[in-house]
């Protein structure tokens, strides 16, 4: 089983951060996918209404980070923070109250991380099959709720992309490369991070 580190976790929390920030930031306005893709994976997100901005300094990336991209390699962007502006105090008025995670698939190991930003006391709807809790990032509760939601069988094998389209509810989700490719011209994704440089 793969295990990703606790930075790792952190990484991807600023990460998501930036990501909803770079799309508006706005619960209505914009989604963002997370991707992973026949020869590559990464975290996109649909174009918002709103003109893109730059990530605030608030969501800065951890030091350490890889200008890669990869979670594998410590996931993030480039440039580097102090570690004491690594992960902002809390991203309550900066990100929606609640940021939701469609993935592609069963819960699996190369969700990992995302389900490590879960705080201690999760809640787990097996009905609708998702997880949900407080994002927590170096152990800190960061004043917003995080929901990972499961996909393949538990979405009727619906593409990601026509969920993030459908389901305003959500913020991010796992797109392949070629279904973004493939949906590019009516549903088109905004790359945010890449969590694995090859699949499978």
């Amino acid at each position: 089983m793969n295990h990703l580190p606790r930075r790792t976790a952190a990484a991807l929390a600023a990460v998501l951060a930036a990501g909803v920030a770079l799309t508006g930031c706005s619960s209505t306005s914009s989604t963002a996918t997370a991707a992973s893709g026949s020869s590559a994976s990464s975290v996109a997100a649909a174009p918002s209404p709103s003109p893109l901005s730059s990530a605030p300094p608030s969501v800065a990336p951890s030091s350490g980070a890889a200008s890669s991209g990869t979670a594998s390699s410590g996931a993030a962007s480039s440039g580097t923070a102090s570690s004491a502006s690594a992960t902002p105090a809390t991203l309550k008025g900066v990100c929606p109250d609640t940021v939701s995670i469609q993935t592609d698939w069963n819960p699996e190991s190369e969700h990992g991380g995302l389900y490590q930003l879960i705080g201690p006391n999760p809640t787990i709807d097996s009905d609708k099959k998702r997880v949900s809790g407080e994002l927590y990032s170096q152990g800190k509760d960061m004043g917003i709720k995080f929901e990972v939601r499961s996909g393949g069988p538990a979405i009727g094998f619906q593409t990601v992309t026509s969920q993030l389209y459908s389901d305003k509810g959500l913020t991010m989700g796992y797109v392949n490369t070629d279904e973004a490719i493939q949906l590019s011209a009516k549903q088109p994704t905004i790359a945010v991070f890449a969590p694995l440089e090859k699949n499978p």
